[in-house]
């Protein structure tokens, strides 16, 4: 795939976060551990509803003992406290139906009371006896030799002696897909060593490979992971910036939290958090030598996306601006500017091409205050500067403050929003707006079907009709804005100024 040598490394050999585990040398008995997994598939029935007690890999298939650990294809990940109905179980795994993620497996374990107390703490690496198993879930007779996964292994999870241990894919970006590391469980007993290293996993000094790193936070980041726990296992990272909104719903303000950059080695890697700190979205910025490839997310998790760049990312060089503006709504656009005022075009982004909301406003341009500001709401809106760049004019086909459609054309001066004429068409559909020298053309439709439509001229100063012209159809306005010396108007092959 092109990556950074670092970066093809298999990401279950890595040195973690070290963390004292009980018993983590020592011998212990199985004990009534042997049967956790009986237990819980015995009372899983054909077309009951079970909830899911952990997070856990969702598997496309059932595995088996021949199951290859490295290709599981694993791209979706059951969340705590999520239900799914039961379509069958076999031996230790229950096949799940859900309406976005088709058929599934999971371990049934995961649907025993046995699995609550399953508790995630800090990634530590361990070194494992090469000639014992790595077990599906704690007790299971569904093992394979810990070989296959690695002797040394990042261990994210614990139920008494027992430890969650990450099998990593081989080929973690393949076909459009996005390939997560499963939760596999050894035994206290098995393990033979542990090593440690400081916090800070991306703080600049990490040896950590990128691989590792990133497989960690594909299973211990989720939606809700606090800021501070982020931090201490990433470290400090190089820029904190303000959020994109983070509102989905048009209609309510714009929500606006912390978004952390960390720039290692050759990628990136971003985390956002909402106002009170909860991790809400991150993104994976990697080099790839490939072929141009759009944004990936694992499963349905959409915020938790993976960019692969033609270009390695660059550092962030830190701006220091004279002053910040940030409109109501989601994008912003520079229309029009003169000595002291900048008039910009807001937008929400809306759906399909077209948006709930949208205004027009000006900024002082010496401090960043906004002046005025003229809503449009989802209609149309067209605005055209004079020559001198001291005035707007704005068509728009909806009013807001009416909560209707209401076609008006106004004259509007840039230091201070005073409209200083106003005309308003009779219709608001089908009318569009350009400018020439110290005129502002109107098209209007006659009819639905565009047979015809007049042309009025207005003088720009006064909003006084100058003149007016019927248009058949097929004409076209070839007129692009005031600086244009005539109105030049194309009909049935004719040029006419």
């Amino acid at each position: 795939m092109g990556l950074h040598s670092s970066m093809r490394k298999v990401g279950i050999s890595a040195i973690m976060f070290g963390v004292m585990l009980a018993g983590i040398s020592g011998s212990h008995s199985l004990g009534s551990e042997h049967i956790t997994y009986a237990e819980a598939a015995s009372g899983l029935k054909n077309g009951q509803r079970v909830t899911l007690q952990q997070r856990t890999a969702l598997f496309p298939d059932r595995l088996t003992s021949s199951s290859n650990l490295q290709a599981l294809k694993v791209s979706y990940y059951g969340g705590k406290g999520e239900t799914y109905r039961i379509s069958s179980v076999n031996g230790e795994m229950t096949q799940l139906e859900s309406d976005s993620q088709g058929t599934i497996w999971v371990p049934s374990w995961y649907a025993s009371q046995a699995a609550r107390q399953v508790k995630e703490i800090l990634p530590v690496s361990l070194k494992m006896n090469n000639r014992t198993s790595v077990h599906l879930s704690p007790g299971s007779g569904l093992k394979w030799p810990v070989s296959i996964a690695g002797t040394s292994l990042t261990v994210v999870a614990q139920w008494k002696d027992w430890y969650g241990v990450l099998v990593s894919p081989a080929e973690w970006k393949e076909d459009y897909y996005i390939y997560r590391p499963a939760l596999m469980w050894v035994q206290g007993k098995d393990i033979t060593g542990k090593k440690t290293v400081p916090n800070g996993l991306l703080d600049g000094n990490s040896e950590v490979s990128i691989d590792v790193v990133r497989n960690i936070t594909e299973f211990l980041f989720k939606k809700g992971t606090h800021a501070s726990y982020v931090k201490k296992l990433l470290g400090e990272p190089q820029v904190k910036e303000a959020s994109t909104n983070q509102e989905q719903n048009s209609n309510l303000p714009m929500v606006i939290g912390e978004t952390w950059r960390y720039e290692a080695r050759d990628v990136h890697f971003t985390v956002t958090f909402s106002s009170s700190g909860k991790l809400t979205a991150s993104e994976w910025i990697i080099p790839t030598t490939g072929a141009y490839e759009r944004r990936y997310s694992p499963g349905d998790d959409y915020e938790f996306t993976y960019s692969f760049a033609v270009i390695p990312p660059k550092k962030t060089i830190e701006a220091s601006p004279a002053w910040r503006n940030q409109g109501n709504l989601n994008f912003t656009f520079l229309l029009e500017a003169n000595e002291g005022v900048l008039l910009v075009k807001g937008d929400d982004g809306g759906f399909s091409g077209m948006h709930n909301h949208s205004s027009l406003y000006a900024i002082d341009r010496s401090t960043g205050k906004k002046l005025w500001q003229e809503d449009a709401g989802f209609g149309w809106y067209t605005a055209v500067a004079d020559q001198e760049r001291k005035h707007v004019t704005m068509f728009s086909a909806y009013n807001p403050a009416i909560k209707d459609y209401e076609a008006r054309v106004r004259h509007i001066r840039l230091s201070d929003g005073k409209v200083l004429w106003e005309v308003k068409p009779k219709n608001a559909f089908g009318l569009t707006m350009t400018a020439a020298a110290d005129v502002v053309i109107l098209n209007e439709w006659l009819d639905m079907n565009g047979t015809k439509s007049v042309l009025s001229v207005l003088d720009q100063d006064t909003g006084k009709q100058l003149w007016k012209k019927t248009l058949s159809k097929g004409h076209r306005l070839h007129n692009q804005s005031s600086n244009d010396s005539y109105v030049l108007i194309e009909q049935n092959g004719v040029l006419e100024v």
